[in-house]
């Protein structure tokens, strides 16, 4: 099974995928691998997965699995992308 990313894209739109894809990503995101994922995708699947919860079109317990991959990320951007869709929270 593959699964394609947007890779260093330009605009503003938010990637929902289907429940499945972002199961995967989940799983790829807490695996030793994760850093084949370039820190600035990470940041926009964090970007993307929180602000779908936030909009009530995805589940927040989806999102908040793919935060979880966060205790053994060590870079600034997937952090600021978290950070700032966190203040968002009530």
């Amino acid at each position: 099974m593959s699964l394609t990313l947007r890779l260093f894209s330009i605009g503003f739109y938010r990637v929902n995928y289907d429940d499945n894809n972002w199961y995967l990503l989940i799983n790829y995101l807490e695996s030793e691998g994760y850093e084949k994922i370039a820190a600035v995708n990470r940041a926009q699947l964090l970007d993307d997965v929180l602000n779908l919860a936030q909009a009530g079109v995805l589940k927040y317990s989806t999102a908040l699995e793919l935060t979880q991959y966060m205790e053994k990320e060590a870079d600034y951007i997937p952090w600021y992308s978290a950070l700032n869709a966190f203040s968002f929270l009530n």
